[in-house]
């Protein structure tokens, strides 16, 4: 899934932190560690960063709030309810996960924390008209996200969804999308992870975060518990 990440500096925005990529590829399932940090700084097993770990501050992460902000005309009218049924059951899942995140859906049209465009766009054309540098001017495929921080805390995350999103797509695309804005945001590419992962950068076909999926959102924002055990070990 494509994204674009961002990082804020010195009051000056750039687009797409240098060096960053968008997906790891690996031939064999990777341990904790190397999953963990291969999604949230893309880095490749035993290799360095591509980009700095960056998460919401917690007093944000306690109630971060999620809205479709923005319904193009184009937006086929009849896929409305399933991507607000699909919303409601990504927010769920990320919301029982067990880590120190917990967001909020917020009515349609109201400002959130995490807006969500359900674009004119179809597959390969660029989206307009969100607001959000990162979103405006990109190509779509069926989902993309921009993310921008500044010294590891995100200031702002927008997603938007393709006018050609398919059905049987949906839920795994919300999912993705919502837990890459978080900052989990490189996918992996290998056939260890095909149509398993919410990662997969070749499929979607998740729509539960289980196994490793769950323990990086677990190790991203852990709860004090986790890192009291942590810090006992």
């Amino acid at each position: 899934m494509k994204y674009l990440w961002s990082g804020l500096a010195a009051g000056l925005l750039s687009a797409s932190h240098a060096g960053a990529v968008e997906f790891i590829e690996t031939d064999q399932t990777l341990n904790d560690d190397h999953f963990y940090r291969a999604v949230a700084c893309g880095a490749a097993p035993g290799a360095d960063c591509t980009r700095q770990f960056a998460r919401w501050p917690a007093e944000k992460a306690r109630e971060l709030t999620v809205s479709l902000r923005g319904i193009d005309p184009e937006f086929p009218v009849y896929k409305l309810s399933w991507v607000r049924a699909a919303l409601d059951e990504a927010i769920d899942e990320i919301n029982k996960a067990g880590a120190a995140i917990n967001l909020v859906r917020r009515a349609d049209a109201l400002p959130a924390d995490i807006p969500i465009f359900l674009t004119g766009a179809g597959r390969g054309e660029v989206v307009q008209d969100t607001g959000y540098h990162g979103l405006d001017g990109s190509t779509i495929e069926a989902g993309l996200v921009t993310v921008w921080w500044w010294d590891g805390d995100i200031s702002t995350a927008a997603v938007a969804l393709s006018a050609d999103v398919r059905r049987r797509s949906i839920r795994s695309i919300l999912l993705e999308e919502l837990v890459q804005a978080l900052g989990l945001a490189t996918d992996i590419r290998g056939p260890a992870y095909r149509g398993k992962s919410i990662f997969d950068e070749d499929s979607n076909a998740v729509t539960r975060l289980e196994g490793q999926d769950r323990e990086a959102l677990r190790l991203h924002y852990p709860t004090d518990s986790q890192m009291s055990q942590s810090a006992s070990n």
